[in-house]
């Protein structure tokens, strides 16, 4: 399988959750943010960047809810009161540029294996590739290499899809819905735990 790099922004705050999502409860792991990881840690990843806000990253209790494992690195954005967009640059910047990347919002469930793989397989020259389910898209996002120089460049104001909007991207229809799924309220993440129990 080829080789990935995966990058988790975190940095938000979280106000219609009431809680970091990053360290809510999973089934099965030490948080929703370890539960996507480990998923990750399973393939063929090289590295794993979560970016988190000033609050959570000077909090030293929050460390424990992240493995501990070389691959994994979590990083400060300074500036996440910008906004999301500089969490994508602050991960990247740790990132190698050799590598395509999965960006994985951390509100959304851990990714199956099968749909990393086929991620991979179908991602080929395009500068992206998005899953889509019964015709509506949906995430993690996998970028191509060659794509991630113009997004660490961009303006910290930028969108990224409006930078991804210059390029040929992919749409791979796919047979999980979950990919549709934002965890975004309390109860929207009770609504998914019990689904899947």
């Amino acid at each position: 399988m080829q080789k990935f790099s995966v990058l988790i922004p975190a940095a938000g705050f979280s106000g219609r959750m009431g809680q970091p999502k990053a360290f809510l409860p999973w089934p099965g792991a030490k948080s929703m943010a370890d539960a996507i990881i480990q998923n990750y840690l399973n393939e063929n990843c090289v590295k794993i960047v979560v970016v988190l806000n000033e609050r959570d990253y000077k909090d030293p209790n929050k460390f424990s809810f992240f493995p501990v494992h070389p691959k994994v690195h979590v990083l400060l954005n300074p500036n996440a009161e910008k906004g999301r967009f500089t969490s994508i640059q602050t991960g990247l910047l740790s990132l190698s540029p050799k590598y395509p990347v999965f960006l994985h919002n951390v509100d959304n469930p851990p990714p199956p294996s099968a749909l990393i793989s086929e991620m991979l397989n179908k991602l080929e020259n395009s500068a992206f590739l998005i899953p889509a389910y019964k015709l509506t898209n949906g995430h993690p996002l996998l970028m191509n290499s060659n794509i991630l120089s113009n997004i660490k460049e961009a303006n910290e104001n930028s969108n990224l899809r409006d930078i991804l909007s210059v390029y040929e991207g992919k749409i791979m229809p796919c047979e999980f819905p979950e990919v549709l799924v934002n965890l975004n309220t309390p109860e929207e993440y009770d609504r998914f735990l019990n689904l899947e129990s």
